[in-house]
């Protein structure tokens, strides 16, 4: 297992995974967040990101809930065909701060 997830050397300070999900998702905040106080970077629910993982598939980042707390570091990554659903799969919204 890493030794780094985003915001703790200790994995259960910031991520849901299936050691301490309880096999379900959780509202977003119920971790510490990383450095920059982003919450759930790590675990919950994987990461649908912008990059391709083959000419197919999508790169999804993060770990989720239902995995192993092996995914719930950088650059733990996973894929997805572009229109499949699961239901530990997400994205991230932001905005800018003025």
């Amino acid at each position: 297992m890493p030794t780094k997830s985003a915001g703790s050397d200790n994995i259960d300070e910031v991520a849901w995974y299936d050691g301490n999900s309880g096999n379900t998702t959780h509202p977003v905040g119920e971790k510490l967040p990383n450095e920059l106080g982003i919450y759930d970077m790590c675990g919950n629910v994987w990461e649908l990101t912008f990059d391709w993982y083959s000419s197919v598939s999508r790169s999804d980042r993060g770990g989720g809930y239902n995995y192993s707390s092996g995914y719930c570091f950088f650059p733990g990554q996973g894929w997805q065909p572009p229109y499949d659903t699961v239901d530990c799969l997400g994205f991230r919204l932001a905005r800018g701060v003025k």
